[in-house]
């Protein structure tokens, strides 16, 4: 195969004597006595990876004699007692030590190629072939070059040592030479020196094998602890996500839109919410809920989402820094503020910190598991055969993200592979344009059914992303590859003399943010032509609602026109039930998504109340008999109940949840949240019964609303009673959510009131006396309930 080894030294004595292969054999098995000794002179060995050219040091130092000789090492002169300090075996001999001082000259790794690779992958207890070349400095094979292998260092507790056969052997005419090699019965690293016979007698060159000898189960092992460390990894950016995002005032997500009346304000305020929740997807699953409300316009919700890219590449600065020796620490610091302290908002903060530990745990995991795959041929060849296809290394890297649902990770996978001098920056480019418009399917996910300018902001994210992709795939790799280096170069974060793998990760975070910065900073004056693009692609109005079936025509019977209102008033009533069930999510929930959908849709509510109450009023200018003149003002009675029920929804429960929400160690108590919903529940059965009694006519539900209204209204007071109980008690959680129970419990009494009265209207005839109480207790109720 022909590729080189890098470890290629020839050590020269000063004085021109060369060490015996007997005395480096010899050696050899001294070293590998002294590591099945004691514990306590194990743990004094020197590092594995360092071990070899450590022992290569002293069999030249004791081999120049054939016994216990000195060697002087940057002046500093060893002993035989010295020697044992590391672990080495003390041998006796009757000669003087003689000095010698030697020094270290690299050989070019030309001189010693070999077919097989520099490291060897095996199953522990079989055998190798292993199939070896030697040429000389131009390239021709050596025939009768002898080549003799030395075992030099081998895994802990190892019973069944290494065995290579033949102990030495000849190339022949083509220069080739084979060794069987055995491993041990311990998976781990063993170290081969190769040591070849030299014409000059003052030299001596080897080449080092390493070979890894592996369990049976070994790419299993490695599959599943990838897996093990992408899930620690997602899992540390949920919890931070989620515990950023609920320290932030819930007040100031809802004044989102009022924040963004410029562009300029818009990409800041992406940037701050972001940077705050360490999430661009909620930040941009929030602005698909302001757009789908009507809340946000298409110019505006762009910036955001530009503020937002470019925020999200904070995440991917922090992991590239080399902060794995703080992941633990981390995790500690944030269980024991989660554990130790009481506060809400300290137990937050403990779970932010606690998840960036497990960012960077994760993070640790997936880099160290990777280690090995450099040397597999498969996985080097994949990896060089996307840097050869950028375009499919891009759909590969959108794929993952899309099925992750997060950048993060993917761009997480990619410093993992840099890390490990698996990927290039020109060859990581690709894979980061990738996670970027893979970022866009959280929107794409959120547009599903949404209104047509949701959809379209949507695609415009998802455009611009795609747009500068092909851009930079075309023209820019290597420009962006440049650009991001000579900034490493200047803004440098790592430490002197870091390893080229932290330096390059470096360099990839800086190009990613990079890329985010410049892309959103030439998309801006393009917004409005990807919008008018959007508007091709989407077609569709985004104008306001409209009433759907009111039409005066000369030519349409007071009768028709009746019934086309009655249709349009129980949609007016279908968006208040929709607002109904939201609010309670709202509150209970401490979901903040649904309060822009909630005002939105109350707006519609005031809309279509503008609407039918003008289609009523010309309706009576019109020639009506008495029964049709009754019903038309009964409808005008019903639709400012209807508007009236939207505006307590709208103007005083959705302020109830937001300031549930802004605290979010508020909560009520247990028995005190059931009786809200269940309040709740029935106070919504009688507003759907309503509505289904105001599309079909059907008097029996209007009937038995109205019979039930009195028992509901005494079901209130006893959950007022219930709630006084609880305070006299003493309970912590009705102490602090007290003013936002009893308005609860007021607002929906308030809300059934005007329910019973619309369905008065639709029975047309007064029946105070039906619902268990009289004409003046009801109009005492009605004064109490508006007061």
């Amino acid at each position: 195969m022909g590729t080189d080894l890098r470890a290629a030294y020839m050590f020269v004595f000063l004085d021109g004597s060369r060490p015996s292969l007997h005395s480096v054999v010899f050696m050899r098995d001294t070293y590998l006595q002294k590591r099945r000794g004691e514990a306590a002179a194990k743990q004094l060995l020197p590092p594995t990876n360092a071990g070899f050219l450590f022992i290569v040091l002293w069999v030249l130092m004791f081999s120049a004699t054939n016994g216990l000789c000195m060697g002087e090492i940057n002046h500093t002169t060893e002993t035989a007692q010295n020697r044992n300090s590391f672990g080495i075996q003390r041998i006796e001999s009757s000669t003087a030590p003689l000095a010698k001082r030697f020094q270290i000259v690299p050989v070019p790794t030309e001189e010693i190629l070999v077919t097989a690779r520099q490291v060897k992958f095996g199953t522990v207890g079989t055998t190798q072939t292993v199939r070896f070349l030697v040429r000389d400095e131009n390239g021709e094979p050596l025939a009768g070059v002898r080549l003799t292998p030395v075992v030099v260092a081998e895994p802990e507790g190892i019973r069944q040592h290494m065995a290579i056969f033949p102990p030495s052997a000849i190339t022949d005419r083509a220069g080739y030479v084979t060794f069987e090699i055995c491993s041990g019965d311990q998976p781990g690293r063993y170290d081969i020196l190769l040591f070849q016979n030299r014409e000059s007698e003052s030299s001596i060159v080897f080449t080092r094998l390493e070979f890894i000898a592996q369990d049976s189960n070994w790419a299993t092992m490695l599959i599943l602890s990838l897996l093990g460390g992408l899930a620690i990894f997602l899992y540390g950016l949920k919890i931070a996500s989620d515990s950023l995002e609920s320290m932030v005032s819930s007040r100031w997500k809802n004044n989102l839109a009022t924040m963004t009346n410029t562009r300029w304000r818009a990409i800041l305020i992406g940037f701050a919410l972001t940077t705050l929740t360490q999430s661009s997807g909620a930040t941009t699953a929030l602005v698909m809920s302001f757009v789908r409300a009507g809340l946000l316009n298409f110019s505006n919700s762009v910036g955001i989402i530009l503020g937002a890219a470019i925020s999200g590449t904070i995440t991917v600065q922090l992991i590239s820094l080399n902060l794995f020796a703080y992941a633990l620490p981390a995790i500690a610091l944030g269980f024991g503020i989660y554990v130790g302290i009481k506060n809400k908002k300290a137990k937050t903060l403990g779970l932010a910190v606690m998840g960036f530990g497990f960012v960077f745990f994760g993070m640790k995991i997936m880099t160290d598991q990777m280690a090995p795959l450099k040397l597999f041929p498969f996985f080097t060849g994949a990896v060089k055969a996307l840097a050869d296809h950028p375009f499919w290394a891009v759909i590969l890297s959108f794929l993952f993200t899309a099925a992750a649902q997060s950048s993060g990770a993917t761009v997480g996978i990619v410093l993992s592979l840099t890390r490990q001098d698996l990927l290039t920056l020109e060859e990581a480019i690709p894979l980061f344009l990738g996670a970027a418009i893979g970022a866009s399917v959280t929107g794409l996910t959120a547009s599903i059914g949404s209104t047509v300018e949701a959809k379209r902001v949507a695609l415009a994210h998802l455009i611009y992303k795609v747009f500068w992709t092909i851009v930079v795939l075309i023209f820019a790799i290597k420009p962006l590859a440049v650009l991001g280096i000579w900034v490493t170069r200047i803004i440098s974060f790592h430490a002197e003399g870091a390893p080229a793998g932290d330096i390059m990760a470096r360099a990839v975070a800086n190009t990613y943010t990079l890329y985010m910065v410049i892309t959103a900073g030439l998309t801006i004056p393009l917004i409005p032509t990807l919008e008018k693009v959007c508007m091709r692609l989407v077609s569709g109005t985004t104008e306001p609602v409209r009433a759907k079936y009111l039409a005066l025509s000369a030519n349409d019977s007071p009768a028709v026109l009746l019934g086309t209102a009655r249709r349009e008033i129980s949609r007016m009533g279908r968006f208040v039930e929709e607002m109904m069930s939201r609010v309670a999510d709202s509150l209970f929930e401490k979901d903040p998504s649904w309060i822009p959908f909630i005002r939105e849709r109350d707006r519609k509510v005031d809309i279509l109340n503008a609407e039918l109450t003008a289609h009523l009023i010309d309706l009576t200018r019109r020639k009506l008999d008495e029964k049709e003149l009754a019903e038309a003002n009964a409808l005008l009675f019903i639709i400012s109940d209807i508007e009236s029920i939207g505006d307590i929804i709208d103007k005083n429960l959705v302020p109830l949840a937001e300031k549930m929400i802004a605290d979010p160690h508020k909560e009520f108590s247990p028995e005190g949240k059931e009786e809200l919903k269940a309040l709740h529940r029935a106070v919504s059965e009688r507003l759907s019964q309503m509505i289904i009694a105001l599309s079909t006519n059907e008097r029996s539900l209007a009937e038995w609303v109205v019979k039930g209204f009195a028992a509901l209204q005494r079901e209130g007071r006893l959950l007022h009673e219930s709630h006084l109980r609880r305070l006299r008690k003493g309970v912590i959680e009705s102490l602090e959510t007290s003013s936002v129970h009893l308005d609860f419990i007021n607002y929906l009494l308030r809300i059934d009131y005007l329910i019973f009265d619309i369905c008065q209207q639709l029975l047309g005839r007064d029946i105070y006396a039906e619902a268990g109480t009289s004409q003046e207790d009801a109009s005492s109720e009605k004064e109490l309930q508006s007061s």
